[in-house]
């Protein structure tokens, strides 16, 4: 596993630093390829350059094959771990063996990222539903608008796409297909992702609630502390959707809908 991964780095790199990857005077170090492939291979979603204005159609598949590649690595690696590969996934599958697994986990990773593609296909076209729906499920956290998800703040349809494909990508290919065979874990990793999510949900709301209690209760701290807006049905709802996509993707994914100095 570390050899592939060190193969794959390094074939990335080496294709980034391509002029073939760049905007038109646009460069790229070696230091800063070797980063940005190691950060799409592993989907950390760290980057030094921005990837919308710094790397052209190519170096945007370049970075998405990456993340695809790595993603399924890591999961066909850790499901054969965790599942044995001598024996392959019981209760009848494809061939029964190593081979049959890496099928299976290819089929439904690729089948759920072709669904997410296709339903954000309106919003950011055929390359950028493929790019984004792949970033998303393998928690890349990659994106081609040099802002993130801020564009769709409060674009709920892309909102829900999104936060299904982290939440799917997160759950992991034993929860997704075989949880029979393994209930114990689907139902620890389903449990955790849940609590976490609405623990995340439950705290953010109730932070930014907080003005609007202290002005109830009549704690103001200081005299000229500004007032919060008026609190409506619309304005909880942007809070509740601010603290879910934000909750949901600070455990893993690294997109954000908010500037985060907000």
């Amino acid at each position: 596993a570390a050899a592939g991964f060190t193969l794959l780095i390094l074939v990335g790199a080496g294709l980034l630093r391509l002029p073939a990857s760049l905007m038109p005077g646009r460069e790229l170090s070696w230091m800063e390829a070797l980063f940005t492939a190691t950060s799409a291979a592993t989907v950390t979603g760290l980057s030094v350059q921005d990837t919308a204005s710094h790397f052209s159609q190519f170096g945007y598949w370049v970075i998405g094959v990456l993340m695809q590649v790595g993603a399924l690595m890591a999961m066909i690696f850790s499901c054969c771990l965790l599942m044995g590969s001598s024996r392959g996934i019981s209760g009848g599958t494809t061939g029964g063996t190593s081979g049959g697994l890496v099928w299976r986990i290819v089929r439904v990773v690729l089948g759920i990222e072709l669904v997410g593609a296709v339903l954000l296909m309106p919003v950011y076209g055929l390359g950028g539903g493929v790019f984004h729906a792949i970033s998303a499920f393998c928690q890349g956290g990659f994106d081609l608008t040099g802002s993130s998800m801020a564009g769709q703040r409060y674009a709920m349809s892309t909102h829900v796409v999104m936060v299904g494909l982290i939440l799917l990508g997160g759950a992991g290919f034993p929860v997704l297909a075989c949880r029979k065979q393994f209930p114990g874990h689907a139902r620890v990793v389903l449990m955790t992702m849940a609590g976490l999510h609405l623990a995340g949900v439950v705290v953010l709301v109730g932070g930014e609630l907080m003005p609007y209690v202290s002005d109830q209760l009549h704690l103001n701290v200081t005299a000229n502390r500004t007032a919060p807006d008026l609190l409506t049905g619309r304005r909880l709802g942007a809070m509740v959707a601010d603290a879910s996509f934000l909750s949901v993707s600070a455990r893993s994914a690294g997109f954000y809908a908010m500037p985060m100095d907000e």
